[in-house]
């Protein structure tokens, strides 16, 4: 990826957590924080699940993004995946999860 692509891909990332942030009521340094109450790590999940699939982000660059461990961002995608093919496990997460891919143009409702 060359020095333009990562510029592209920092702005859409921060967009996309400043969105989440928005949505789950919370800021982005509290999603960064190490903090583990279900919010935060439920919009973790949906940061994850968006720049994984929808954007095309590494693991690792993920996790640098939200100071997470690798392992971390694949438990939180992964979990976000669940939510995606099962929504009633967790409504609140799969509805965030495409309202905001919808509002940054992945797809539409």
């Amino acid at each position: 990826m060359n020095r333009i692509d990562n510029i592209i891909t920092q702005h859409r990332a921060e967009k996309i957590m400043n969105d989440v942030a928005e949505h789950f009521s919370t800021s982005v340094s509290l999603i960064l924080s190490p903090l583990r109450c279900r919010q935060l790590a439920d919009a973790r999940c949906v940061i994850s699940y968006i720049l994984y699939e929808l954007e095309g982000c590494t693991f690792r660059e993920i996790g640098r993004l939200l100071h997470r461990t690798h392992p971390a961002i694949i438990y939180h995608e992964r979990k976000a995946v669940w939510w995606m093919r099962n929504p009633k496990i967790n409504k609140e997460g799969a509805k965030a999860i495409r309202t905001i891919a919808s509002k940054n143009g992945y797809y539409k409702n």
